[in-house]
């Protein structure tokens, strides 16, 4: 399991959408989104009380990223970037890793982010690395300090590198929400104290995630 950030690579270039610019009218909890690669399509996930979900996109045909968020810091969203035919994902497994984890790196140094721990992982029948990442103030939710003053929360989320299709992708997942269903309520720091916990979490909102996706 590694558990610090290396030297920021060339793969996955799109990363550098965190926050997505393009609201998108009319698209409601339970519709389809449709990629614009048209490589996948994804069910707008349904958000605890109050129901609400922002869907927010950018990019095109060659690469672009859409993002779901709610009210309470649920954040759930997919990044792809075209492999060119000139940049193929080496066949060894362990270089592949290699390229997944400088992707990964790259993600966190654009953001300003922590990686606390990455590991492969296999999801049906995707070999991807998954991340759990620290963002000081990366939530969509905010605490208020004051009457003047409000200050957004910090993140944890869960990550899933990998390449599908002649396109390197990214989905990801928030871990401190408060719309986490059953799982107990844990701030960012006290979270990021727990690997066990984070795994778990990990596997249960990526994989509820990566279930509403379909692969074109």
């Amino acid at each position: 399991m590694r558990t610090a950030s290396g030297t920021p690579a060339i793969l996955l270039p799109s990363l550098l959408f965190v926050i997505f610019s393009r609201p998108l009218p009319g698209q409601k909890p339970g519709q389809v989104f449709e990629s614009k690669n048209g490589q996948f399509s994804v069910i707008v996930p349904t958000f605890p009380w109050p129901g609400i979900t922002h869907v927010q996109k950018d990019g095109g045909k060659e690469s672009g990223a859409v993002s779901f968020y709610g009210e309470f810091g649920e954040q759930r969203g997919i990044v792809y970037e075209h492999v060119p035919g000139s940049a193929p994902l080496p066949a060894d497994s362990a270089l592949q890793f290699s390229v997944y984890e400088r992707a990964l790196d790259a993600f966190i140094a654009a953001h300003h982010g922590r990686l606390l721990l990455s590991r492969p992982y296999r999801i049906d029948s995707a070999t991807t690395l998954l991340g759990i990442v620290f963002f000081p103030e990366g939530s969509t939710a905010a605490q208020v300090m004051d009457s003047h003053t409000t200050r957004r929360l910090d993140s944890i989320r869960g990550l899933l590198v990998f390449v599908r299709g002649g396109y390197s992708y990214l989905t990801m997942a928030e871990l401190t929400s408060m719309g986490q269903g059953d799982d107990p309520q844990l701030d960012a720091s006290s979270l990021s104290q727990n690997d066990a916990e984070m795994n778990a979490r990990a596997e249960k909102q990526l994989g509820a995630f990566w279930r509403t996706i379909t692969w074109h």
